[in-house]
């Protein structure tokens, strides 16, 4: 990346990590206004949050792996939560571990505890009875239209200053 920052671009990795988080920024608002006007429970916030980051990944998962999970936004909204807790536990177990070894040692244990529920949730939903379709395959002019289709539908949503004006 230092020798070609260019190469960022051809990084499939990072490519749906920026959609991602674009998705986040521009739909995320939007949807949680929709949603809060007949739910306003904080699961709904991860479920609104999912749905924004998968929509503008969609194209390019369907591209570069040629797969729609039905189950991925249930699995999301199931698994969402624990990465917080996973991160922070990890951290700690590092911190820790440098003072008090032993106790380093039952973090990364607790750690492992979790990620292994959290990968056994995704085994589980992902071998469900139609969980996905496979063997898609979606050319590149489908995806540029999907993309002016989201560019055309999205809808700027009001700043700070103009929701107390």
């Amino acid at each position: 990346v230092l020798h070609n920052p260019f190469s960022l671009l051809y990084d499939i990795g990072w490519q749906l990590s920026f959609l991602a988080v674009l998705g986040l920024v521009l739909w995320a608002r939007s949807l949680q206004r929709l949603v809060s006007r007949w739910q306003k429970s904080s699961l709904w916030q991860i479920v609104t949050a999912t749905l924004a980051a998968q929509i503008l990944t969609l194209p390019l998962i369907l591209k570069y792996f040629g797969i729609l999970s039905f189950v991925a936004p249930l699995t999301n909204v199931l698994v969402l939560p624990l990465l917080p807790i996973i991160m922070g536990l990890a951290v700690a177990a590092v911190a820790v571990t440098a003072i008090v070894p032993t106790l380093g040692s039952f973090l990364f244990y607790a750690v492992q505890l979790l990620v292994n529920n959290l990968v056994e949730v995704s085994d589980f939903l992902a071998g469900l009875p139609l969980a996905a379709r496979e063997e898609i395959q979606l050319g590149w002019w489908p995806i540029i239209a999907y993309y002016l289709i989201i560019l055309i539908l999205y809808k700027k949503p009001p700043t700070l200053i103009e929701q107390t004006a």
